[in-house]
Parts: C-alpha cells; structure tokens; sequence
C-alpha cells in the first residue's frame, strides 16, 4: 500500500531528527553575557529508562496497528466472499429465471 515510510527504531528516529544523544549529551552552555548557565548532561540511567519507555510505548503501538490490519484484511476478505456468493446467487437467478422463460 501507499504507507508513510516512518523510521521503526528510536536510533533513526534520532538521526532524522539530526544527531544522536551522545552529541546533546555533554554540557552544552547556552545563553550569554552573565545570563550564562550550564546545561546539565542528562544522567545515563534516565536516558535509559526514558528510551525503554518510548521503545515500550512504539512497541505497543505497532502491535496494535498490526491488529488492526489484520481485522481490517479480515474484513476485506469477508466482503470480498459476500460480494462472490452474491455474484454467484444473481447468476444463478438468472440462469432459474432464463430456463424458466424459455
């Protein structure tokens, strides 16, 4: 089908987003003049457990998307067979209804 190519792991996510967190995560300083303060590194044990959660959560929903694709490839094949014994019933009125004409 025509789906968005979307990045499947949080590290291609990172590089669209332009660069990996090694690079943000050393102290950065930012502002200027006496307004100057450090950014703080974010500690690696945090990082971590945020990833595992965001990984967590895309996890989650990719296996509900999969469901719901799959349903949705169920009913596609349920309408499909409806719409066959449909087709197959008209025929065969047609055929009841042109012998008994004749």
């Amino acid at each position: 089908g025509a789906q968005a190519q979307r990045p499947r792991r949080l590290e291609d996510v990172e590089e669209a987003r332009g660069g990996a967190p090694e690079r943000r995560r050393q102290g950065q300083v930012t502002g200027s003049g006496h307004h100057q303060h450090e950014v703080k590194p974010v500690p690696p044990r945090l990082e971590d457990r945020v990833r595992a959660l965001v990984e967590g959560v895309a996890h989650d929903l990719e296996a509900e998307l999969q469901g719901e694709e799959a349903q949705a490839a169920q009913l596609y094949g349920q309408l499909r067979a409806g719409r066959r014994r449909r087709q197959h019933l008209s025929d065969q009125t047609i055929l009841v209804v042109t012998v008994a004409t004749s």
